[in-house]
């Protein structure tokens, strides 16, 4: 399939010249995600912020919230929208438990080992294949190490994409989705289009065999 060519970069046969385009896409993807995520803290930040007396006594992941707006903006009415969050969890906070029986340093640094040994195993498997399924294992690894190097140098992770449907329940998976950002959306995308590869050479097999 002709598409699935484009997908793979087949047209490419040089090892190096492929290897070399990967490290430029991703590093050009990874830029793009850092940069987004750095204006959205800068338009969110509040300039005449107002800091209660006793913060010392709210937990350190709660602090940023009253140096920066935290309401809605606009930008396709009731459906598509801003609002800035830190999120200092993973993945649709999947290891929130985890603040029940760790503190909070020794969950960061969990998290910041765990995001990066994934990226990593992504990247090795990657090579170790020749660089097949180029475009989606590219999109996969941008997205992973653009939140992993988020969390390494800032021990959070920057959220800024809102999306909702009004017409569902406020408070659903839908009204709003869970915050993402940039990099969130190249590996979903990613695995989106690596599922599409798999599922379409099983059906190719299939139909051959």
């Amino acid at each position: 399939m002709q598409w699935l060519k484009m997908i793979n970069f087949d047209f490419i046969k040089n090892y190096k010249i492929k290897f070399l385009i990967f490290i430029v896409l991703v590093s050009s993807l990874i830029a793009l995600d850092l940069y987004t995520k750095k204006l959205a803290e800068k338009a969110f930040v509040l300039k005449n912020p107002v800091v209660p007396d006793n913060i010392d006594r709210y937990p350190e992941r709660d602090r940023w919230q009253f140096y920066y707006q935290n309401s809605r903006k606009d930008f396709i009415k009731n459906f598509w929208g801003w609002r800035y969050v830190r999120n200092y969890d993973i993945g649709f906070s999947l290891f929130n438990f985890l603040d029940n029986y760790i503190s909070t340093n020794a969950k960061k640094t969990f998290l910041k080992i765990l995001q990066s040994l994934v990226v990593i195993l992504a990247l090795i498997y990657f090579i170790s294949i020749k660089m097949k399924f180029f475009l989606p294992f590219s999109l996969i690894i941008s997205g992973g190490l653009g939140n992993a190097l988020n969390r390494i140098i800032n021990g959070y992770v920057i959220d800024f994409i809102e999306w909702y449907i009004p017409a569902a329940p406020r408070g659903s998976i839908l009204n709003p989705w869970p915050y993402f950002n940039l990099a969130d959306s190249m590996a979903v995308i990613g695995v989106f289009m690596l599922a599409a590869v798999f599922i379409s050479n099983s059906f190719e097999k299939k139909s051959n065999g």
